[in-house]
């Protein structure tokens, strides 16, 4: 290593041999280097010179300050901190898209008032959290109001079941045609179960006739709950 001098600030440095310039412009900087420049190529006789700088007035702040002029059109503000304090974003009434703020109505479940902001499609806000939306969708979603609702118990057991249900029970004079026990002394009612199974009437027909065959009153019998049961336990052993 050689000691040799900076030829922009003076300062020594240590740099190797075959690094040193005989010429000069030996630096011991980077910026140095672009500090002490070359005058021959300054201002108009740099090849790339476009013109000198361009002054322009900072859009935030207001001072002066220059750029490049390819950069004439394009800028705005002098500096990091003013572009971002003059691109905040407008907000209320000064938002391009402000439609009015909050609107005020009131919970579908518990109630209670409360501020929602007007949708795209145009329908308003019906519940005031997700607590009170699930709890209501409980009940929106039951029976009918389910998308897979299929009719429910009475239609599982096809068109004529109530009534079929009902002349067996009167058939059977309300009592368990196993045990006994009258209606009167449930706490539930009698239930009507199908001697020959229903899948099978399912499997071997087409509606209406599935059901209108499992329905005779010849392959219906009224029994207690306990008994039903026990009834379908036996059939499955």
């Amino acid at each position: 290593m050689v000691e040799i001098d900076c030829d922009n600030c003076g300062s020594t440095f240590s740099k190797i041999p075959s690094a040193v310039n005989e010429d000069g412009n030996n630096f011991c900087s980077r910026a140095c280097y672009h500090e002490f420049g070359r005058p021959d190529m300054a201002g108009e006789n740099h090849y790339d010179y476009k013109g000198g700088e361009v002054e322009l007035t900072c859009e935030n702040c207001g001072d002066s300050y220059e750029v490049a002029p390819y950069r004439e059109d394009s800028s705005r503000f002098c500096s990091k901190d003013c572009q971002k304090s003059g691109q905040e974003h407008p907000v209320g009434e000064d938002h391009p898209r402000y439609n009015g703020g909050k609107r005020q109505t009131f919970c579908e479940n518990c109630g209670e008032s409360f501020g929602y902001y007007k949708r795209q499609d145009g329908d308003k806000q019906r519940f005031c959290c997700q607590d009170c939306y699930d709890e209501a969708k409980q009940e929106m979603y039951k029976g009918e109001g389910n998308p897979v609702w299929r009719g429910g118990y009475a239609k599982y057991y096809g068109g004529n079941w109530d009534e079929q249900r009902e002349a067996a029970l009167e058939r059977d004079d309300y009592t368990c045609q196993r045990c006994g026990v009258e209606a009167s002394e449930l706490d539930s009612s009698l239930h009507v179960h199908h001697k020959k199974r229903l899948g099978w009437f399912r499997e071997e027909y087409d509606a209406p006739l599935w059901w209108q065959e499992a329905n005779r009153l010849d392959n219906l019998v009224s029994l207690c709950p306990s008994c039903h049961k026990k009834v379908e336990w036996e059939l499955s052993d």
